[in-house]
C-alpha cells in the first residue's frame, strides 16, 4: 500500500526515481546533466537518482527508469562487438 502510494504521488508531482550504476563515482555536472536530461525525457519537475559505483562496468554507466534501461557501459559494448564478430564468424562459415 505504501508502494502504491508513493507511486501515485511521483506520477502527480511528475517526479522520477532512477538508478545509476557507474564505473566510477560520477562528478557532480554529470550527475546534473543526467537529471535534466531525464526530467526533459520524462517531462519531470523532479529527478531522484540512487547512484552505485559498480566496477564491473568497465568505463561508462548503466540508467534504469522503471523497466527501461539506456546502457552506456564499456561492458555492455565489448558484449556487442563480441556477438557481432560471432554472428560474422558464423556467418562465414555458412
Amino acid at each position: 500500500m505504501a508502494s502504491e502510494f508513493s507511486t501515485e504521488f511521483f506520477s502527480a508531482n511528475r517526479i522520477v526515481k532512477a538508478d545509476l550504476r557507474a564505473a566510477r563515482t560520477p562528478r557532480e555536472e554529470d550527475l546534473e546533466r543526467i537529471k535534466k536530461e531525464v526530467a526533459k525525457l520524462y517531462d519531470a519537475t523532479e529527478v531522484i537518482l540512487n547512484v552505485t559505483v559498480d566496477n564491473s562496468l568497465l568505463s561508462g554507466y548503466v540508467l534504469q527508469i522503471g523497466d527501461r534501461v539506456f546502457d552506456n557501459s564499456g561492458r555492455h559494448a565489448i558484449d556487442q562487438m563480441m556477438a557481432c564478430l560471432l554472428y560474422t564468424s558464423d556467418a562465414a562459415d555458412d
